[in-house]
């Protein structure tokens, strides 16, 4: 059995809507038809010797466009590139709205003002 019980480490980076304006001071994030949104995370073990899980939430909704769990040594992760220990991943906005939605309900029509998510995952250590 190997046990390495150095810290692992994890970080969730702002979201943003690739080519626009990385964030406003009211919290909105703003896009149009056909834009990508940039989730990214950063998860590591200075050995590589960990695993993560990152579940993004729309109210109790899982997001599983946005969502991973993996190794912190794999390059990738549902879509999720690695880079250093940054995980990152473009996905278009309208597919984030109504990823699993429940049955008669839709997204938002594009081109409004959408609330800046906030996200949280807990950080498992891998023995």
């Amino acid at each position: 059995m190997r046990v390495d019980n150095r810290p692992c480490f994890g970080a969730i980076n702002p979201v943003t809507v690739v080519g626009r304006n990385p964030d406003t001071k009211c919290g909105f994030l703003e896009y149009l038809p056909g834009d990508k949104a940039n989730i990214s995370f950063g998860a590591g073990h200075p050995a590589d010797f960990a695993s993560f899980v990152f579940i993004v939430t729309r109210v109790s909704t899982t997001v599983a466009a946005a969502t991973a769990a993996g190794l912190v040594e794999a390059i990738s992760v549902n879509g999720f590139q690695r880079t250093g220990a940054t995980f990152s991943k473009d996905i278009v906005v309208t597919e984030l709205l109504k990823d699993n939605l429940p049955l008669n309900q839709y997204p938002p029509a594009p081109g409004r003002r959408l609330p800046k998510p906030c996200m949280s995952t807990p950080w498992p250590q891998r023995l």
